[in-house]
């Protein structure tokens, strides 16, 4: 179904709205401290419904765009502005800055999908099946373009039995993980951060996809790779999650994680929903997502896309007021959710929660007040043995100002 134009209305109900749920940015919701008519062109461009653009002098539309560069849309911008008729694209000085980015986007995609492919085919060769998350999976199978979703970095999910083969072999492709958090504790942590070689894109090892908060049936790992399904993208072989999957991950991700949202990942939501399916694709996806303690982030992640992007959810999606209430731990679980980002102890909670049983518990606290010295790079301004103390002092010293 094409989106219809958006209501004058519509801003103060996205207002409402993300009351709930801010949007990224500089202050949050910045975005929406814009003008009516700025955001009505904003919501037709991610609509792709053309219609004038309002009166703005240069510094104000560099403002617009100032204001929106937390959101990853400059590539889709430039995309779908570059086909509206003249009236209803912006100033040509605008037009040519955007382009310019689109330019730079289809370059750095290019140079993902080499990098993903060449980790991809080097895990694959070691009995490995690694399955591709989040912006560049996006970008190559639900937009029509990759360089119209871009991503700070390259995020790879496996099993954590292949753990330490992947890192070994992203380590004969000369990719380096300094913490070697797995080994500390598999609990503890959910990813591992690789930086690449030559310069390379950032890397993410993931052998889990609720972070460590033990949110998902444990098997969930497991039951996600079996059913992953093949990027559709012409010029990258490999495999990333189901829609269904990949929609209950980006619920975690953006909603409950991160507790605010991008308007690409907002994007994202919607054209992952949109692609052609049958409606059996969505069947069981609500009660999962209660089963994943999910439920809340995923009516926000829904509901947020029809509002930005006009698109409709699947049947059985469309109607939150009729799917089942969270469970009980989803319900004390979400408030922490809300602080963690504000709140040491909000995030520390959440942490703790998830690791299994007492053991594992008191080694996360202990790790938690004294991190292993590969967990300190950040927080070192030297190799001198003496430094990691000082290290340690300023990590606390930045703690101190959030509790």
């Amino acid at each position: 179904m094409t989106p219809s134009p958006p209501a004058p209305s519509l801003p103060a109900r996205l207002r409402a709205f993300h009351e709930r749920l801010p949007l990224a940015g500089d202050p949050p919701n910045a975005v929406l401290s814009l003008p009516d008519d700025q955001v009505l062109y904003l919501v037709a461009i991610l609509r792709d419904t053309p219609q004038p653009p309002p009166a703005m002098s240069p510094d104000e539309w560099q403002g617009f765009l100032d204001t929106l560069r937390p959101h990853g849309v400059y590539p889709l911008m430039a995309h779908r502005l570059r086909s509206w008729p003249a009236e209803c694209r912006p100033p040509a000085e605008v037009m040519e800055w955007l382009n310019r980015g689109f330019l730079y986007a289809a370059a750095r995609a290019m140079r993902a999908g080499r990098q993903i492919q060449e980790a991809v085919d080097a895990l694959e060769a070691a009995g490995i099946e690694p399955v591709l998350l989040k912006g560049p999976a996006l970008a190559g199978s639900v937009y029509p373009d990759p360089a119209l979703r871009q991503s700070c970095d390259l995020d790879l999910l496996v099993r954590p039995a292949d753990v330490p083969a992947a890192e070994g072999v992203l380590g004969g492709l000369g990719y380096a993980n300094p913490g070697r958090e797995f080994s500390v504790s598999e609990h503890g942590y959910h990813h591992q951060v690789f930086t690449a070689p030559k310069n390379g894109i950032t890397l993410e090892l993931h052998w889990a996809l609720d972070a460590e908060y033990d949110m998902s049936p444990a098997d969930w790992v497991e039951e996600v790779i079996a059913r992953r399904v093949p990027v559709a993208a012409k010029d990258l072989a490999c495999h990333t999650l189901s829609r269904p999957d990949h929609l209950l991950f980006l619920a975690f991700h953006n909603v409950f994680v991160h507790r605010s949202l991008r308007l690409d990942w907002v994007v994202d939501t919607a054209l992952l929903m949109a692609q052609p399916g049958g409606s059996a694709d969505w069947e069981g996806v609500i009660g999962r997502s209660v089963a994943h303690h999910v439920r809340i982030p995923l009516e926000l992640a829904v509901l947020s896309a029809g509002f930005w992007t006009g698109l409709s959810p699947p049947p059985g999606l469309a109607d939150p007021s009729a799917w089942p209430g969270p469970g009980e731990r989803e319900r004390r679980l979400w408030p922490y959710a809300a602080t963690r980002h504000t709140s040491v102890l909000s995030g520390f909670y959440l942490a703790l929660q998830g690791q299994p049983g007492f053991v594992e518990k008191l080694r996360y606290g202990i790790r938690y007040v004294v991190p292993p010295a590969p967990s300190m790079a950040k927080f070192r301004r030297s190799d001198s043995p003496l430094d990691l103390p000082l290290a340690h002092l300023r990590r606390w010293a930045r703690i101190f100002r959030y509790i």
